[in-house]
């Protein structure tokens, strides 16, 4: 089973499938906020109630997908079709 690891607040928000950039981000971050989610689902949900929706840059690195979205809408749109299963290219344009 993946983990997935959301960082709300330390150096580099966004989800990552590793501790070991979870941690790099959140080490020694003052009140660092993050979550290991054991899905996608989960993830979202957690970065839809703890994330800051007006903050500058938004990353995901999970498996293949390597992105960072300059907002909130945009790094849930990218969340939401890797959720579904369809492929993100640049610039942000969703296929099956």
């Amino acid at each position: 089973m993946n983990s997935f690891y959301v960082v709300c607040r330390g150096r580099r928000i966004g989800i990552y499938d590793s501790w070991k950039k979870c941690s790099e981000y959140t080490y020694g971050f003052p009140d660092a906020i993050y979550k290991k989610c054991d899905s996608i689902d989960e993830s979202i949900e957690f970065a839809e109630e703890h994330m800051p929706k007006d903050y500058q840059y938004y990353n995901i690195l999970v498996g293949d997908l390597h992105r960072t979205c300059n907002s909130y809408e945009t790094f849930k749109d990218v969340l939401e079709c890797y959720q579904k299963g369809k492929k993100v290219i640049r610039p942000i344009y969703f296929v099956n």
